[in-house]
């Protein structure tokens, strides 16, 4: 249950991915992020799944892993689809049932916010799959760092979202051992029915953030007694310097953007 949270894990490898620097990818990220949000194209969209499925098999992360965290957005997909092939009706109608009827501009609508989606979560586990807590820390705080011109303490920011992602993982588990737990008392979740479900689905909730609280108590503890300090001025045991990866994936980004849009 759960086991779709990929988001967050970290596979350790010496691959052409896992070498380059954090703050480019998190920029590549970013920037394959907005490209497939304004692809006008299925067959763009097509392109910009290819150009993902090289980057993991480029990656050697399993196909397994990579399915396994995104089936669970699987059905969100295809619900957001099959809502924009309803819905929209330009071009030529394709087919009818009912009150409803297809057509080719809701089949294009389908397949864009389909890919959309898949590709959104696919990219993001590939960032996390391929960079370390403290490398995503380090690029996250790079990235942010203009923003102290308006205030906005960037390293904080960062290291709260590198918790928040790395807590996702803990997260799962938790939520594991306690439906092993109740299927060793009472034999698993009764699904007798929705309103008999529902009361179950929130008492496991409620038990998981609980331990979750205990266990971020016991983070907070652990950094207290390293002594700590948020805002503190740091220096990192490691020189991050950007190379010819680095050059060779911002150009692949920036290909796709002129293929796409121009």
């Amino acid at each position: 249950m759960f086991e779709w949270i990929g988001i967050g894990r970290y596979v350790s490898g010496n691959r052409f991915l896992h070498k380059m620097d954090p703050r480019c990818k998190l920029i590549m990220v970013f920037m394959f992020v907005c490209l497939i949000a304004f692809t006008p194209s299925v067959w763009m969209m097509a392109v910009h799944a290819a150009a993902a499925s090289t980057a993991v098999f480029s990656a050697r992360i399993p196909i397994s892993i990579v399915w396994r965290y995104s089936k669970g957005i699987l059905l969100i997909a295809s619900v957001a689809a099959l809502f924009q092939l309803v819905s929209h009706g330009g071009g030529d109608t394709v087919g009818s049932a009912g009150l409803f009827s297809i057509s080719e501009d809701g089949m294009k609508q389908a397949l864009l916010v389909f890919g959309r989606i898949m590709l959104l979560i696919v990219s993001v586990s590939i960032l996390t799959l391929t960079t370390s807590s403290s490398d995503l820390a380090y690029g996250m705080a790079a990235v942010l760092y203009p923003l102290r011109v308006f205030g906005i303490p960037s390293e904080r920011f960062a290291f709260l979202i590198i918790l928040s992602l790395r807590f996702l993982p803990v997260f799962q588990r938790e939520i594991h051992h306690i439906v092993m737990a109740h299927k060793a008392r009472l034999g698993g979740l009764r699904r007798s029915g929705l309103f008999a479900f529902i009361p179950q689905l929130v008492s496991l909730f409620v038990l998981a953030f609980a331990h979750m609280y205990r266990r971020a108590e016991g983070h907070s503890a652990g950094l207290a007694a390293r002594g700590y300090v948020m805002d503190a001025e740091r220096i990192s045991r490691r020189t991050y310097r950007t190379g010819w990866r680095d050059a060779v994936g911002l150009f692949i980004v920036v290909a796709q953007y002129i293929v796409t849009f121009v």
